[in-house]
């Protein structure tokens, strides 16, 4: 498993990570999943350090941590990922998946310690999910 400290500018790490996914004209579906998590812990980070918790993407959105133009632009071009938000532990833990309809493509993490993980689909859980 991959893992980016809290402290790395994830933006960037996009490219560090997945440049072979990134042609001239456009960008990946698995690079676009990779911004789509970025963009969503970015936002879960700044809204824990003003309330204490993580939020529903809605809460997210409304509060002005996410920009819904933006995350919305990156999913759709996520081609062929779906993706999934839990909250837990009282909304002190979170943890939100990319998953690939095809096999060939990465599953795609994050939670709240902010690190970006990736995984195989059919993989043992211990790496398709993001270490806690």
């Amino acid at each position: 498993m991959l893992r980016l400290p809290r402290g790395v500018l994830l933006c960037t790490a996009v490219f560090l990570f997945a440049p072979s996914c990134i042609t001239k004209d456009r960008i990946s579906p698995e690079s676009s999943a990779i911004i789509v998590c970025t963009q969503l812990a970015h936002a879960q980070h700044q809204y824990e350090q003003r309330t204490g918790r993580f939020a529903e993407i809605t809460e997210l959105v409304s509060k002005g941590d996410l920009n819904r133009e933006k995350f919305e632009r990156f999913q759709k071009l996520a081609v062929g990922y779906t993706f999934e938000m839990h909250l837990s532990d009282g909304s002190r833990k979170y943890s939100f998946a990319a998953l690939p309809s095809a096999d060939n493509e990465r599953i795609v993490f994050v939670d709240q310690s902010g690190g970006i993980s990736f995984g195989k689909p059919g993989a043992p859980s211990s790496q398709t999910e993001p270490q806690k």
